[in-house]
């Protein structure tokens, strides 16, 4: 029998703490004031609870430190209004609280006193001066600690700490804390830097760089892949490679920004990255600025008569002077979106983790759940703010009603800069109050002094020992691995149609680029915001584990699978004259494109500016000189066309009142189509697109919203069942993995994807000064639909099959796992 149980069965029952549940005889004899049954236990591995307890009772409800917390600008002489909480908890273990002496001493007076409650007592009082070194310790008071140990009075004659009532707590809070005589009110910059130290500034304006970053990156860059594809003459698979080049940036500086800033000042870090992030932003607003007008822009006859009065030697000049190659201004796209990736990387790294070392667990939570919504709400706002910038022309100071353009036109391209340049001086705007911030908040220490007594309490893990080997661990787990490819596949759907979905409707529906933007701001982006939400509620809701989520995941995806298959409907194609729609091999475009006829043989067209026009006779033709017009005329909104060579007479025209010859936009005033005084004027052909109806864009929207939802509703359950699939100690090394995984395998690729698919469905390709190939002027909807379903179709499969292994592993009973660590070299 030990000796535990010989004394219990001598002295009677038991008491038990109720704090921390430990057991000892009620007659067990004392050695200095600890009872001999808890002396060596207790010492050596104290309970979690009484630990928090007795540092955050001289922490956290010390007059000073709240007063501290409740005014940080009053309480230092150094001129900045702040207070290092090193000095501020060293402090309060040198010298007791007010108060506290007179209580003890009563108390010690008290007779009949229980001897239960003496050894409570001052065994708590042997524990809170451990605690109390422990804590100094981790604030770096090492001199005071010393100092403590060698006048701490036996346990027995310390005085007992007493815990001041709520009224004198709430007195001490409301009582405003004492200005020493000899020290000045500090300054307006002090108090505003004192204001800094607040934790609301820290989470505001941390949400405020998470908001900026989506809103460029998924907002503004993705809305005008379709409008900077028009202006600069790029392929979308060009357009994709933007966001791609931001993925790569950010998996690169991964690791470095990582390591060299853990140790760092973090908001610092973060304003520097702030700052490149404006930088890359105002990289990209740069082809507006020191490229050549539109085209458009300047007044250019596009008719069959100019080309019919010179010779072919001195045949229509194809550029314009000093354009050079339009695609060359993809490297300022390029290179601006590889700053901004290496800009906001230490925003979900170090961010996060300085919220979680200045955070009690109980709110950091929510604040980190905050900053990532942040992030969300950023895509759809920057969505709708460019969609009206896309309202505006593009260059600015031209008129583009005397163009003959509108925001209907074909031809017309939006201030796609606008939303660059403003979200660019917005970041430095930013950078500096985020500069301020401080690298501690008041409650640093003591969170730090809370997770390090949490620790002590866990063994190590291999994650702290030998990272190779617990990669190899991880890896070496089957359901983690799948579920990670899956989370790849379905980041590599949600990433390619936010990204071309702008361009799909525009191409399906002939939108233009700004009804296209609002409809993915205010349909599709808040359709996603609810489907994490309601991904995160459903596993909270009903307490799933690993399987559970897993089957969940599985169920989830047969609806995009099904409903996909609405891309298989598509609206028909305009009709162009001498274009003849025919799929090829593979779902490549294989047309019969012959632009060129006896009509306008002499007209010596060319290709370089596509600028179609709607004949009388139903079909549209690449430009009015290919239509072998000879005379254009200026409308309220539009440009006219007559005496079109090519455009079959035999149904009835229109009629345009001029005054004047009329002939390439000379002579006088127009009005719109109708009798008034003047030369009616026979009109062959108009500026524009011929009108293409289709009422599926009723059907297609919401189907296609549903679709989105059920994406990113599986984004919170895959990243759940990866923390489940995995060790506890090993989360942190298993979340690192996955972040590569799917970036590398999702992400990454997932521009160039989506980009080449779409450009295999085009018909016919412009042909701009200096290059052999350019934007894509004609698709085909039927095979652009069809290529974009197979696509989906085939990384929903992928991701079904994933999370159907899975599900088979997680199911299948397994020997325990075997170290990688514990293997023999």
């Amino acid at each position: 029998m030990s000796e535990r149980s010989r004394l219990v069965g001598k002295f009677g029952h038991q008491h038990r703490h109720e704090d921390d549940g430990t057991s000892y005889g009620s007659r067990a004899p004392a050695v200095d004031g600890v009872p001999r049954d808890c002396e060596q236990p207790q010492a050596a591995a104290l309970p979690l609870r009484r630990r928090l307890q007795s540092v955050l009772f001289h922490a956290l409800r010390h007059p000073k430190m709240m007063a501290l917390w409740k005014d940080p600008k009053a309480v230092s002489a150094t001129g900045d209004g702040s207070r290092s909480p090193s000095s501020a908890v060293e402090d309060l273990l040198k010298k007791p609280q007010p108060g506290h002496e007179e209580k003890s001493r009563t108390s010690h007076t008290k007779k009949h006193r229980s001897p239960s409650r003496t050894r409570h007592r001052r065994r708590h009082q042997s524990k809170d001066r451990q605690h109390e070194e422990l804590l100094l310790h981790d604030t770096g008071g090492a001199d005071v600690t010393s100092k403590l140990e060698r006048t701490a009075l036996p346990a027995a004659k310390s005085p007992s700490r007493v815990t001041p009532s709520n009224e004198e707590v709430a007195a001490t809070v409301s009582a405003p804390p004492p200005v020493p005589a000899n020290v000045e009110p500090l300054p307006a910059c002090g108090r505003l830097l004192g204001g800094m130290r607040r934790p609301g500034c820290v989470v505001v304006f941390f949400c405020c760089c998470a908001f900026l970053q989506g809103l460029i990156t998924n907002g503004c860059v993705n809305s005008n892949l379709a409008t900077l594809e028009k202006r600069y003459q790029l392929r979308s698979v060009e357009s994709g490679l933007i966001g791609s080049l931001y993925s790569v940036a950010s998996l690169v500086v991964l690791l470095p920004v990582t390591h060299f800033g853990k140790d760092k000042n973090k908001p610092l870090m973060m304003a520097f990255g702030t700052c490149l992030m404006g930088v890359g932003t105002l990289t990209m607003a740069l082809p507006y600025f020191v490229g050549p007008p539109y085209s458009f822009s300047q007044p250019r006859p596009d008719t069959c008569e100019l080309a019919t009065s010179i010779t072919v030697n001195d045949s229509v000049p194809e550029c314009d002077p000093g354009a050079g190659d339009l695609r060359e201004y993809k490297w300022f796209f390029w290179i601006g979106n590889f700053i901004n990736g290496i800009g906001t990387a230490p925003y979900f790294t170090l961010g996060i983790a300085y919220l979680d070392e200045n955070f009690r667990r109980s709110v950091s939570s929510k604040y980190i759940a905050a900053f990532q919504a942040s992030a969300v709400v950023g895509p759809a706002t920057g969505f709708v703010v460019n969609g009206n910038f896309l309202k505006y022309y593009v260059d600015q100071g031209v008129n583009p009603t005397l163009l003959g353009l509108t925001r209907e036109s074909t031809a017309w391209v939006g201030a796609w800069w606008l939303c660059f340049l403003y979200a660019g001086l917005l970041c430095f705007a930013l950078a500096l109050p985020v500069s301020f911030l401080p690298a501690e908040l008041p409650d640093h220490a003591i969170v730090m002094a809370e997770k390090k007594l949490d620790d002590q309490d866990k063994p190590l893990g291999q994650s702290e020992g030998n990272l190779q080997a617990t990669v190899l661990d991880l890896l070496s787990i089957k359901p983690f691995v799948l579920v990670c490819f899956a989370g790849s596949a379905e980041l590599m759907v949600a990433s390619g149609l936010s990204s071309f979905l702008v361009k799909m409707l525009q191409a399906q529906f002939s939108m233009t680029a700004s009804t296209a933007s609002m409809i993915m701001g205010s349909v599709t982006i808040p359709t996603a915001m609810v489907g994490v939400m309601l991904g995160g509620m459903v596993i909270s809701r009903f307490q799933l584990g690993a399987t559970g989520i897993v089957r969940l995941c599985v169920l989830v995806l047969l609806v995009p699978i099904v409903l996909v298959s609405v891309l298989l409907f598509h609206c028909g194609n305009i009709p162009y004259r001498n274009v003849q729609y025919d799929v090829g091999v593979a779902g490549v475009a294989s047309v019969n494109v012959s632009l060129k006829e006896s009509c306008n043989s002499r007209c010596s067209c060319t290709t370089t500016r596509f600028n179609p026009v709607c004949g009388r006779d139903g079909y549209t033709y690449y430009s009015p000189c290919f239509a072998g017009c000879l005379r254009e005329y200026a409308t309220a909104n539009s440009r006219a066309y007559s005496q079109c060579l090519c455009i079959n007479h035999t149904a009835s025209a229109p009629s345009l009142a001029h005054k004047g010859d009329g002939a390439s936009g000379q002579g006088g005033s127009t009005s719109p189509f109708g009798t008034v005084t003047g030369t009616m004027v026979a009109i062959d052909a108009v500026r524009n697109k011929c009108p293409n109806p289709c009422g599926l864009v009723n059907v297609f929207i919401p189907i296609l919203a549903a679709i989105v939802f059920a994406t990113f509703f599986l984004s919170t359950p895959a990243v759940a069942a990866i923390l489940r699939c995995i060790p506890e100690k090993d989360k942190s090394v298993g979340l690192g993995i996955q972040w590569i995984i799917v970036r590398a395998f999702g992400l990454i690729p997932a521009g160039a994807a989506f980009g080449h698919t779409i450009d295999a469905s085009c018909v016919l390709w412009e042909e701009p000064c200096g290059s052999s190939q350019g934007a894509c002027a004609i698709y085909d909807n039927m095979l652009l639909n069809r290529n974009v379903y197979f696509l989906i179709l085939a990384l929903k499969m992928a991701s079904f099959f994933c999370f159907g292994l899975a599900l088979y592993f997680l199911h299948e009973p397994s020997p325990p796992p075997v170290s990688v660590a514990a293997l023999p070299d």
